[in-house]
């Protein structure tokens, strides 16, 4: 991760699926969190203020292409052709998504 104030060298490196390459990367609008995901079928939600810890770690059906933060921090996440809505994901562990949608075809970032 970088800055716009440092150098051109990294302000923190993460590892953050050791096993297989990331797929997705969103930050929440105020900057506090980020979502990650890969090809090893894992959604994890990292608290960046700080600690940049892993908060929360979640298995999807299968590996997730797509993720992105709305401006009221509800969290989606594209899997195969469905999308997944995670509320509270950064706030708390959560037992399921908050809702799924299934799209005709597979779901894809642009």
């Amino acid at each position: 991760m970088w800055t716009p104030n440092m150098s051109s060298s990294p302000v923190v490196k993460m590892l953050a699926h050791p096993s297989a390459p990331v797929t997705s990367l969103s930050v929440s609008r105020d900057g506090n969190y980020m979502a990650t995901t890969a090809k090893d079928s894992r959604l994890k939600i990292w608290d960046i203020r700080n600690t940049y810890k892993c908060l929360y770690d979640y298995f999807t059906p299968t590996p997730a292409h797509a993720s992105d933060f709305s401006d009221t921090g509800l969290l989606s996440v594209s899997v195969g052709n469905m999308v997944q809505i995670w509320k509270n994901s950064s706030k708390a562990k959560q037992k399921a998504p908050y809702m799924k949608h299934k799209a005709p075809s597979s779901i894809r970032s642009t």
